[in-house]
């Protein structure tokens, strides 16, 4: 009578005890595992199909659920870094609003209402201009250039971030322009 396989590898010096041993465990694992199935499922194929099908199901909804969440963690981490980008423009390119005792009010509107926000007199002409805008992050606003607010409002998109841009009307004699229901 022929040796087992097992005894053949080892007698070759393919293998050892202690691999051969978990190898025939596993093995017996297996064998376990596929019983307990036919018994669990009555050995029956359409059962056992059916099983495999809605496992297979709940399998693919939560790698679809699991690519939603990552969808949203990579947004958020993409805000973050554009709002970060943006604090650090208008942090290098904030302007000072002037000395405290110089200060004039200048009104913009905000949302509703109109408010006021003092400025040096140079930078309330600048603003009127069109040159400088207003932006508010943190809570604060700052002054800050044209340009600059333009690259902000680009980086946010979307945001609920609060931008000023004043809209300046050009006329050819450098006064403002006269409002069409002015009773004279």
């Amino acid at each position: 009578m022929g040796k087992s396989l097992k005894d053949q590898l080892l007698s070759l010096g393919v293998t050892d005890k202690k691999n051969a041993r978990r190898l025939l465990h596993q093995k017996k694992i297996e064998i376990n595992e596929k019983e307990k199935s036919q018994i669990k499922y009555g050995g029956d194929p359409l059962i056992r199909e059916s099983m495999e099908e809605s496992l297979e199901k709940k399998k693919l909804a939560k790698q679809k659920h699991d690519r939603f969440l990552d969808q949203q963690r990579l947004a958020k981490r993409s805000a973050a870094s554009q709002l970060a980008e943006v604090r650090d423009l208008v942090n290098h390119h904030a302007l000072s609003r002037g000395a405290l005792g110089e200060r004039v009010d200048y009104r913009f509107p905000y949302g509703k209402k109109v408010r006021f926000f003092p400025v040096a007199p140079e930078l309330k002409d600048k603003l009127g201009k069109g040159l400088l805008g207003l932006i508010e992050l943190d809570g604060e606003i700052r002054i800050i250039p044209l340009a600059i607010l333009d690259r902000c409002a680009e980086r946010l998109g979307g945001s609920s971030i609060f931008i000023y841009k004043p809209k300046v009307e050009n006329s050819e004699d450098g006064y403002p322009p006269i409002p069409e229901d002015l009773d004279w």
